[in-house]
């Protein structure tokens, strides 16, 4: 793919985001994406296909009562191969709430993003929040 076709993918996945249209957001990645967060928690791992991630996470998020809203997306850097996001999230469960940065590395293949690395700067914070 060239750079321009990375970019408009990865675009419209920022402004979904930004939006808080998951759906739009899940509409850009391929069926067979394989997803990688860090950290130790329930909603670390490695997820092979878009079912399973979401399968996993709603259970989560149903189980928790619980959910992660992005609430910045800051930067947005793509090259030839990958894009790189930086955005600012906002796990709520109960009435607890943390606010933490993560790094989004995307690798677009065929008009879809293929495979996802979310890099949270502080997992440790994450994984206490989820445990």
């Amino acid at each position: 793919m060239s750079r321009a076709e990375i970019e408009t993918v990865v675009t419209e996945y920022r402004d979904a985001l930004e939006r808080h249209d998951s759906d739009a957001a899940m509409a850009l990645w391929a069926d067979d994406i394989v997803v990688h967060v860090n950290g130790r928690n329930v909603l670390s791992g490695t997820f092979s296909g878009k079912a399973r991630f979401q399968q996993t996470q709603r259970w989560i998020f149903l189980e928790h009562d619980s959910g992660v809203d992005v609430v910045e997306v800051h930067d947005l850097l793509i090259s030839d191969d990958h894009a790189v996001a930086l955005i600012e999230e906002r796990a709520h469960r109960g009435e607890a709430a943390l606010q933490y940065r993560r790094l989004l590395i995307l690798h677009v293949r065929n008009g879809q993003i293929s495979e996802l690395w979310c890099i949270a700067e502080d997992p440790y914070a994450l994984d206490q929040f989820w445990e």
